[in-house]
């Protein structure tokens, strides 16, 4: 398949042929982690890929599944548009990991004018979504299961309206 891949040290690209070979420079005799991405499909990984093995890597992609929902206000069940909704993949959802960090763990959307979003392409397994929208606190989806070509149940996340800090900044002079 054509796709673009990586390898985390010096971050080097390179794109597959037709036939979905590649040929991936490297720094040196090591080992590095090595990411395949192909528009329509899951991202895969391969982590610990060792420069002095003769083996070639393979990589068999898949299209996942996908995950729809809406995002509505709790207190009056209104959509809200504009929401930030990140995909997080099961182990992950502790994290204080930056909204770049999830999106490359499974992927990012925004909702649409009625609150409606859709994620495709997850990978097969559990999941959760974090929530984001200006004005309201942060929330957590629960558990959403996805199967491969098939789409989970419609997820409705409710988010609570934030509370506001305010105050003053003063130099101690």
């Amino acid at each position: 398949l054509p796709g673009i891949l990586f390898k985390s040290k010096e971050t080097s690209y390179t794109y597959t042929n037709s036939g979905g070979h590649f040929d991936l420079p490297s720094e040196g005799p090591g080992f590095y982690q090595v990411r395949v991405a192909a528009r329509g499909y899951v991202s895969a990984f391969v982590d610990g890929v060792n420069t002095d093995d003769s083996q070639p890597v393979v990589f068999n992609l898949s299209t996942g599944g996908r995950i729809e929902g809406q995002v509505v206000a709790a207190t009056t069940g209104q959509p809200l548009p504009q929401a930030s909704v990140f995909l997080v993949t099961r182990g992950l959802e502790h994290q204080h990991a930056s909204p770049g960090l999830i999106a490359a763990q499974g992927g990012h959307v925004v909702t649409d004018a009625q609150g409606h979003f859709v994620l495709p392409h997850v990978a097969e397994g559990t999941h959760r979504l974090r929530i984001e929208c200006e004005g309201y606190s942060l929330a957590w989806s629960q558990e959403v299961t996805v199967w491969e070509n098939d789409t989970a149940l419609p997820v409705e996340v409710a988010l609570e309206e934030g509370a506001r800090l305010e105050g003053v900044v003063m130099d101690t002079d």
